[in-house]
C-alpha cells in the first residue's frame, strides 16, 4: 500500500494560502480499474494543522457531470472526487466523503459498504469550495478534527485511507483511486486497500 506524508501547517485550522500548497507535492489518482471510458488526471495535496485536515483536489475531467443537488444523494454518478477515511486505528469504521462540481456532499460512516450511516448538515463545517475553470475542476475543504471526533474516540497519527474519481454517466465512465483495488466489479468500500495517509510530527 501506498504512503502519503503530510505536513503541518501552522494556521490554526484556517485555510492554507496558495504559497503553502505549491509546496506541497501531490499524490497522484491514477489506477483506473473496470470500465473507464476516460482517464481524466487527478492529484491531491493535503495539509494539516492542530485543528483540520485540508484537502486540494484538482482534476481536468472535461465535460463536468454534475446534476446531484440533494444532500447524501448519488453524487457518485456525477463527476465525482472522493476521500475515505479510518482515522481511528482501532475502530474499523471510516467516512466517506464524497463531491460533485456543484459542491454536493454525501457523508456516511461505517465498517463497509452495508449498514452506513448518513452524516447530515456538516457541509458548513468543511468551507468547501468548488471552482470550475477553463480547463479545470478545483475542490478545496477542510476536515475539522472535532467533526471526526464527535463520532470516533482519536485521530491516528497514521490514517488509512483512499482516493477516488469517479463518473457513471455513459459516455464520460471512469473509476479511479489512489490505491489500487482487486475486485471484478466497481466497489470503492473496500478498506482492505486503504494506503496510509502520515501526519507528519503528529503525537
Amino acid at each position: 500500500m501506498k504512503n502519503y506524508f503530510v505536513k503541518k501547517t501552522e494556521n490554526d485550522g484556517r485555510f492554507p494560502d496558495n504559497q503553502q500548497w505549491q509546496e506541497i507535492d501531490p499524490l497522484h489518482i491514477d489506477c483506473f480499474m473496470w470500465e473507464c471510458e476516460n482517464k481524466p488526471e487527478t492529484t491531491v495535496k493535503l495539509l494539516y494543522s492542530e485543528d483540520a485536515l485540508f484537502l486540494c483536489f484538482v482534476t481536468d475531467e472535461r465535460p463536468l457531470i454534475a446534476e446531484e443537488v440533494r444532500e447524501n444523494g448519488d453524487v457518485f454518478a456525477d463527476s465525482c472526487m472522493e476521500f475515505f477515511l479510518q482515522p481511528d486505528k482501532d475502530d474499523a469504521r471510516y467516512f466517506n466523503f464524497e463531491i460533485n462540481p456543484l459542491g454536493t456532499l454525501h457523508l456516511g460512516l461505517g465498517a463497509s459498504r452495508a449498514n452506513r450511516i448518513l452524516l447530515a448538515g456538516k457541509k458548513n463545517s468543511l468551507e468547501l469550495v468548488s471552482c470550475i475553470t477553463t480547463d479545470k475542476w478545483i475542490l478545496q475543504y477542510r476536515i475539522p478534527f472535532s467533526l471526526l471526533l464527535e463520532y470516533v474516540n482519536n485521530i491516528s497519527p497514521v490514517i488509512r485511507a483512499n482516493f477516488y474519481k469517479c463518473n457513471e454517466h455513459p459516455g464520460h465512465v471512469h473509476f479511479a483511486s489512489w490505491n489500487k483495488i482487486e475486485n471484478d466489479t466497481p466497489d470503492f468500500h473496500r478498506p482492505e486497500y486503504f494506503g496510509n495517509i502520515v501526519l507528519e510530527n503528529r503525537q
